[in-house]
């Protein structure tokens, strides 16, 4: 990846995500709105990194409302379920309603890897 330059576009971009972390019990649901492209890649993995400290609980991961997604959104739910793993917890999967974001886990052949949940 090349390093945003100061004053750039790309330094100052937003996320094109909002996640939003509904916690119950031994359980936190996040939802993932809008857009995960390359360039969200730090937000979006400081918000993970977030919901896995201390002991982590189980994870569901709500895609419904994702609209567009890359392989940086697979590479860190990858990460995500390591984690999880690691430390004798499950991660969810919630379905994606957008059929550009479920034809990234079939075309990728990722979908194996992960428990896809209906929400």
């Amino acid at each position: 990846m090349i390093p945003a330059q100061p004053g750039t576009d790309r330094e100052q971009r937003k996320p094109s995500f909002e996640v939003r972390v509904n916690e119950g019990g031994a359980r936190r649901l996040v939802r993932l709105d809008g857009r995960v492209e390359w360039h969200d890649e730090q937000a979006l993995r400081a918000g993970l990194d977030r919901l896995t400290a201390g002991t982590p609980p189980e994870i569901v991961v709500d895609l419904r409302r994702l609209e567009f997604a890359d392989s940086t959104l697979l590479h860190l739910l990858l990460e995500l379920q390591r984690h999880q793993q690691a430390h004798g917890m499950r991660m969810l999967v919630g379905e994606p309603g957008h059929a550009i974001v479920r034809r990234l886990f079939d075309v990728t052949g990722t979908r194996t890897y992960f428990t896809f949940t209906a929400l």
